[in-house]
């Protein structure tokens, strides 16, 4: 895979270095001998935030690149002010900027994917990229995202958001740079390398699209002291194969089933049950990558009752069976 960041001054290094960590970092065991991460921008050198330079290489041919990551901004307030036009100070009338923009709108044209982290987004506004595209942002940015790119399909309420069609990818920044470039680096290198990589960065498993960005503090406060989803989630996934029911899993935590519920929703986005089997289903696939195991028993060991269930669900969910799901991991590989 041939991946790339483009920078330009004032970006966040904070998504900066969640890039590198995921893609370009030592945090799996398993080698990506096909990875590369290039670190470019029309200046041999970018200012990001908290004076930190970085260096990097010209802008190559956009052609070829299976990935294209845009960081956020930082220090983003003046993009609030919807009376003015101060965020295009940004980047209009920048030569270097200007060279970026057009070398992005040419990689995506070659065919890259594009993944904005957080207020990124605006960047891609500004290339012309959101028209007509579901795109998400930090939730205190999506009034003003909507204000000046008016034809974007804005969803403030999720961590992240793929266009399939259009090959655009966007997050709420902060932690949920951290859900997308997993959840990339997922469909790049499969579930195998992803949980590696998940469990040296101590992250149980990404939150997935439909998790909400943002809890009002009201619903925090009314919340119950032992409401802790770990004290459910740990054993949940520490014994995949039990038959756990919505009863079995608000018992573990102290809890009543509409209470469990509730958190469920305002943690994941999905009811416990649809939580169960998405993470039965990226198990299933971890098996199947790693392992020679016949769908019968990976089926029991993530606790589905048959092989046909597993087909179902995988057909329902990934839009494949099993069977070609690791026909084409063993493709990749």
């Amino acid at each position: 895979m041939r991946n790339a960041i483009l920078l330009t001054d004032r970006m966040w290094s904070f998504d900066f270095s969640t890039v590198l960590q995921v893609f370009d970092g030592d945090i799996s065991p398993i080698q990506k001998t096909d990875n590369t991460l290039d670190i470019i921008a029309a200046t041999p050198r970018v200012r990001l935030d908290h004076r930190i330079i970085v260096g990097a290489s010209p802008l190559p041919a956009p052609n070829g690149y299976d990935l294209v990551v845009v960081p956020g901004i930082a220090y983003p307030n003046p993009l609030l002010d919807e009376t003015s036009d101060s965020y295009r100070n940004l980047w209009d009338g920048q030569t270097s900027c200007e060279m970026a923009r057009t070398w992005l709108r040419r990689a995506h044209a070659c065919g890259a994917e594009i993944a904005s982290l957080g207020t990124g987004s605006f960047f891609l506004g500004w290339c012309g990229l959101l028209d007509d595209t579901r795109v998400t942002t930090h939730w205190m940015f999506g009034d003003a995202l909507q204000h000046r790119f008016p034809k974007a399909l804005i969803e403030t309420d999720v961590l992240f958001s793929h266009d399939e069609t259009k090959r655009i990818w966007t997050c709420g920044g902060g932690s949920s740079s951290l859900d997308l470039c997993l959840t990339l680096m997922r469909r790049q290198y499969g579930q195998a390398v992803n949980a590696a990589a998940s469990r040296t960065l101590l992250v149980s498993s990404a939150r997935g699209e439909s998790s909400p960005q943002y809890i009002p503090e009201k619903s925090k406060a009314s919340e119950h002291r032992g409401a802790d989803l770990s004290a459910i989630t740990i054993p949940v996934l520490s014994h995949p194969e039990f038959p756990w029911s919505v009863e079995s899993m608000a018992q573990l935590g102290n809890m009543s089933t509409r209470t469990m519920q509730r958190r469920f929703k305002q943690e994941y986005g999905k009811s416990a049950i649809q939580w169960l089997l998405e993470e039965r289903l990226t198990l299933a696939c971890e098996l199947l990558e790693t392992t020679t195991l016949t769908t019968g028993i990976i089926a029991k060991r993530v606790g589905m009752s048959s092989s046909d269930l597993l087909r179902k669900n995988f057909q329902s969910h990934l839009g494949t069976s099993p069977a070609e799901y690791r026909k084409a991991h063993i493709a990749r590989s």
